[in-house]
């Protein structure tokens, strides 16, 4: 089976779908501190209880999303790199062909300058 693309991309298009989880846990743990309002302001059992139910889950879910946003990131960085040789040799290259100059002769260059004899002795 082949492998699929590695692409900066495919990885953001990742982080937004686990963004949108992450906000899916974040709405329902918001309701759950509010539905037990006196229990979470006495602190205590039912704090840590909570925490470990779901603080682990919203913890590696921000862990994750972190990893795909470097490793995005960093192929992204690596696109550039590649593409700037590529951008640098065809300077090069046009660098490299001569500019005509302004004081070229339309003769050429190779022409010899006219003289005044030349012209005197036909």
């Amino acid at each position: 089976m082949p492998r699929p693309a590695r692409s900066p991309d495919r990885l953001r298009a990742a982080i937004e779908v686990l963004n949108r989880a992450r906000e899916s846990i974040l709405d329902q743990m918001a309701d759950t501190v509010l539905s037990m309002d006196e229990e979470f302001s006495e602190g205590g059992f039912q704090v840590n209880e909570f925490l470990e139910v779901h603080g682990s889950r919203l913890h590696f879910l921000c862990l994750l999303i972190s990893q795909f946003e470097m490793l995005s990131d960093a192929r992204s960085l690596d696109a550039v790199a590649r593409d700037r040789p590529r951008e640098k040799r065809a300077r090069r290259r046009d660098e490299s062909k001569p500019a005509p100059s302004a004081s070229a002769s339309p003769a050429g260059e190779d022409a010899p300058p006219a003289s005044e004899e030349a012209t005197n002795d036909a």
